[in-house]
C-alpha cells in the first residue's frame, strides 16, 4: 500500500466516525496527510488510488444524487445530506443577526454540522471570536439577541437553535493552542469551519494565519469554508462599541468578566470530566463531554483494520 493510499483510508476512517460516506470532492478537499514529506495530489492520482483500493476490497462505493459516495468496506453510513442543507440554510438566513452584535469579529459553524454529518434533532454548533478586548460583553449581547429571537439553544430546547460553546478574544485565536498531539478531530474542526459572518476580510485572514500552518502539518488542502460569508456591523452594533470603548465599557467587561467565569466555573466543579471545558480570560469553551480522544481511538482502529485487509489480500 502507497503512501496516497494510507492517506486517503485515515481520511475515510476519520469521517466513518460520524457515519459519513464521502463523495470524490470531500474526498480531495479533506485528503489527510500521512507526513510533511508528502506531496500534494492530483486528482487524477486520487482515481488512480481510488481504482486500486476497489480493486483490493479495501472501499466500497455507491451512486447518490450528489454523485459517488466513498467508504471504507463494510463500514455503516448515513446520507444526512438534505438535514445538513437545511440547517446551513436556517444558518445563512439568520446571519444578519450577527451583524447586530457589537465586538463579534467572526462567527463560524463548527463539529458535525461542519463535516455535513449532524443528525436528526441537532443543535447548531457555533465558534465565535470576538474583538475589542471585548469578549464577556460581546457574549452578553449575542446571548441575549439570540435569546429574544428564540435562536439559542438552552434547557430542552435544543434541536436546530445555535449554540454558543466556544468564544475567543480576537488576540488569542490561535486555538490549536487547546489540541492534543495528533488530534485529528481538531484539525479536521478547523478545517471544515464554515464561516458565515465576518466584520470583514481581515477578520478572516487573521484566523486563518493563526492557524493555517498548524492545519497544514495534517491535511493537504487547509483552507476552511468561506463559501457564504455576510459582512459588515449595523449602525446600533457600530454605536454601541464606541460608547463601550472607553473606561466605561473596561468597568463593564471586567464585572461581566467576573460574574461569568464565577458561574462557569462553579458549573463545571460538578462535571467527571473536565478536558472539553476551558474557561479563560480570552477563552469560553463548553463541552461537557469530550469526545476526541475516543474518535482519536476508533480512527486509529479503523485505519489499522483497513491496512490489515491490504495485507490479507496482498498475501491470498
Amino acid at each position: 500500500m502507497n503512501i496516497l493510499e494510507k492517506e486517503i483510508i485515515a481520511t475515510l476512517a476519520f469521517f466513518n466516525t460520524f457515519e459519513k460516506a464521502l463523495t470524490v470532492e470531500e474526498l480531495f478537499e479533506n485528503l489527510y496527510r500521512e507526513n510533511l514529506t508528502s506531496a500534494n495530489r492530483s486528482e487524477e492520482e486520487l482515481m488512480n488510488a481510488l481504482k486500486s483500493l476497489e480493486a483490493g476490497s479495501i472501499i466500497e462505493t455507491s451512486e447518490r444524487e450528489e454523485g459517488i459516495a466513498i467508504r471504507l468496506k463494510g463500514t455503516a453510513t448515513k446520507d444526512r445530506t438534505e438535514y445538513n442543507k437545511k440547517l446551513i440554510a436556517k444558518t445563512n438566513r439568520w446571519s444578519w443577526v450577527f451583524k447586530l452584535c457589537p465586538f463579534l469579529e467572526l462567527v463560524g459553524v463548527c463539529n458535525t454540522l461542519g463535516f455535513n454529518a449532524a443528525k436528526e434533532g441537532s443543535d447548531i454548533d457555533l465558534f465565535i471570536v470576538t474583538g475589542g478586548g471585548r469578549l464577556f460583553t460581546g457574549r452578553t449581547f449575542v446571548t441575549l439577541i439570540t435569546h429574544m429571537l428564540g435562536l439559542r439553544r438552552h434547557g430542552n430546547k435544543i434541536k436546530e437553535r445555535f449554540c454558543l460553546s466556544f468564544m475567543v478574544d480576537a488576540a488569542d485565536q490561535d486555538v490549536h493552542r487547546l489540541a492534543f498531539e495528533e488530534d485529528v478531530y481538531f484539525t479536521y474542526w478547523l478545517k471544515n469551519l464554515r464561516i458565515v459572518y465576518a466584520r470583514n476580510t481581515d477578520s478572516i485572514e487573521d484566523l486563518a494565519a493563526n492557524n493555517k500552518y498548524w492545519v497544514s502539518q495534517y491535511l493537504h488542502n487547509p483552507n476552511f469554508n468561506t463559501e457564504k460569508v455576510r459582512q459588515g456591523k449595523f449602525v446600533i452594533s457600530k454605536m454601541i462599541e464606541f460608547l463601550l470603548t472607553g473606561i466605561i465599557g473596561n468597568s463593564i467587561e471586567k464585572s461581566l468578566r467576573t460574574w461569568q467565569l464565577k458561574r462557569a466555573r462553579r458549573k463545571a466543579s460538578e462535571l467527571p470530566d473536565l478536558s472539553g471545558t476551558v474557561l479563560t480570560e480570552t477563552t469560553l469553551k463548553f463541552h461537557d463531554i469530550d469526545k476526541r480522544r475516543a474518535i482519536h481511538t476508533k480512527w486509529q482502529k479503523d485505519k489499522q483494520s483497513s491496512h490489515s485487509k491490504d495485507h490479507e489480500f496482498s498475501t491470498f
